[in-house]
């Protein structure tokens, strides 16, 4: 009902030519927040209305505003989506949770031609043993940030992070490849993204992402 959007009709069209179709919720729920029937009124009110539109379900999903749980992945995976968007920057790589997949924005703040150039050419920078593994974040906050880099990245003396909403961050080495991610101040409510690079060959970057969310209530 609102101004602005494509009809179904349109929706339709694309989907004939072979455009992948996905899932953004129905009521664009704050899912880090609602309960898991919450949740599952939501997605089978949403796969009601695509198979009433389209005659069938999407098979990915986006997370609406990029909030997300682990337990919140673990649901939507149960509901027989085969991938989940984040809404935080990110190169997919080997080691992505499909489940919490980044992808670049691309809009009105960082949609220039040339920032277009350096995503689409952006790496991914492998790291493991990323914590917090659950970016919902309710009692400890600030949340400790650590991650390790994988084998055959370079120039790691040049490794930066960046915190969104005027956050202040600070990166700690730890022996060769270990980091740690130090915050100032506690997250306040709501959603926070961190963007970490690398310098890498041909004037390319890697980049790692990550988004995290502390609940109102909190």
């Amino acid at each position: 009902g609102y101004g602005g959007y494509m009809t179904w009709d349109q929706i339709r069209a694309l989907a004939k030519e072979g455009v992948t179709i996905g899932a953004h919720s129905a009521a664009h729920l704050h899912m880090a927040d609602a309960t898991p029937d919450e949740i599952a009124r939501d997605i089978a009110r949403a796969n009601a209305r695509f198979k009433a539109e389209l005659g069938f379900v999407p098979e990915i999903f986006a997370y609406p505003y990029g909030e997300t749980s682990l337990a919140v992945r673990a649901q939507i995976a149960a509901s027989g989506y085969n991938f989940a968007f984040g809404q935080y920057s990110g190169v997919i790589s080997a080691r992505s949770d499909f489940f919490d997949l980044p992808r670049f924005a691309i809009n009105e703040h960082y949609g220039t031609l040339a920032d277009f150039r350096v995503r689409a050419r952006a790496l991914p920078l492998a790291v493991n043993d990323f914590t917090p593994a659950d970016p919902l974040i309710v009692d400890d906050n600030p949340p400790a940030i650590g991650f390790t880099v994988g084998p055959g990245v370079t120039r790691l003396g040049q490794l930066a992070c960046y915190g969104s909403g005027g956050n202040s961050v600070a990166l700690k080495r730890l022996g060769a490849n270990r980091f740690e991610v130090r915050l100032a101040a506690p997250l306040p409510p709501g959603r926070f993204h961190l963007n970490c690079t690398v310098p890498a060959a041909e004037g390319r970057y890697r980049w790692h992402g990550a988004a995290f969310y502390v609940p109102a209530r909190h």
